[in-house]
């Protein structure tokens, strides 16, 4: 070793190949320790072997290397999971999971996952699925998504102010989604032919449950038709309302010809009808 400075010594013995890197340097240390640079060096070079076993993987062999949970396999799982639950065609739904944090470190699974979802769940806006492994590592936790449900609802098809008695020119039918609605939306034009709008709507905008009343067909005071009929034969007589009332509303009537008061139903403006 005389002549050798310590750096050339160790860059001879590491030029051998990386299986015999270890033994190599084991040996000059050993081999340093009994000469002339004593037992601190030594020390330091068996800290080195530590250090180049690190570096070249020569500590474990790949078979005992661990494994995780594939992260962006499970949100794939999540979101084919949530359209399987929903049932429902193509396009109308879609699903946006929600990012796994990358840190997460879960043992890999030999077993299929375990999807849930919390009963009574409403597939529309924010979901919680559980995912769980039952396998010989058990783990779980939730990955949340956003999902938007498109269904055909009525909307506006023109400005409609408060007041306006709906017909069928007032609606038409769009795609929303059902997740950013605050009312109960309407398919059938058949629920709001004839209602009164409660408020004021803008085009397109979402005819729901809270945005009309039954309009007013007869009021108090009013002369009104009373219909009766019975085998076939049908009776009209005038009368007068006795009491406000909307379509399918039993309202009290008085007979203009006996001045009887008679339960009668209205089924149209000014006009009610007698069950007999």
């Amino acid at each position: 070793m005389r002549g050798t400075s310590l750096r050339d010594a160790m860059t001879n013995e590491l030029r051998a190949p990386e299986t015999a890197a270890i033994p190599a340097i084991i040996r000059f240390s050993k081999r340093i320790s009994r000469r002339r640079y004593g037992v601190a060096c030594a020390g330091f070079l068996t800290l080195a072997v530590v250090i180049v076993a690190g570096v070249l993987g020569l500590g474990a062999s790949p078979a005992q290397a661990e494994t995780y949970q594939d992260l962006e396999a499970i949100r794939a799982q999540v979101r084919e999971f949530i359209l399987k639950q929903a049932a429902r065609p193509e396009g109308s739904i879609e699903v946006e999971v929600g990012r796994i944090d990358p840190r997460l470190r879960l043992a890999a699974c030999e077993r299929p996952l375990d999807l849930t979802l919390p009963p009574n769940s409403r597939l529309a806006g924010s979901a919680l699925t559980s995912v769980r492994c039952n396998g010989s590592h058990p783990w779980s936790f939730y990955v949340t998504a956003r999902i938007r449900n498109y269904e055909p609802v009525l909307v506006a098809a023109r400005a409609l102010p408060r007041g306006t008695v709906l017909g069928a020119a007032d609606v038409r039918i769009e795609k929303r989604d059902l997740s950013t609605l605050n009312d109960t939306p309407l398919t059938d034009l058949k629920q709001v032919t004839g209602k009164l709008t409660l408020h004021a709507l803008a085009p397109g905008d979402v005819v729901g449950f809270r945005s009309f009343k039954a309009a007013q067909l007869v009021r108090r005071g009013e002369k009104v038709t009373i219909l009766a009929s019975a085998n076939g034969l049908e009776v009209r007589v005038s009368g007068e309302a006795l009491a406000d009332g909307v379509e399918g509303q039993a309202i009290n009537v008085r007979n203009s010809l006996t001045s009887k008061v008679i339960q009668a139903v209205i089924t149209a403006p000014g006009v009610v009808q007698v069950r007999l």
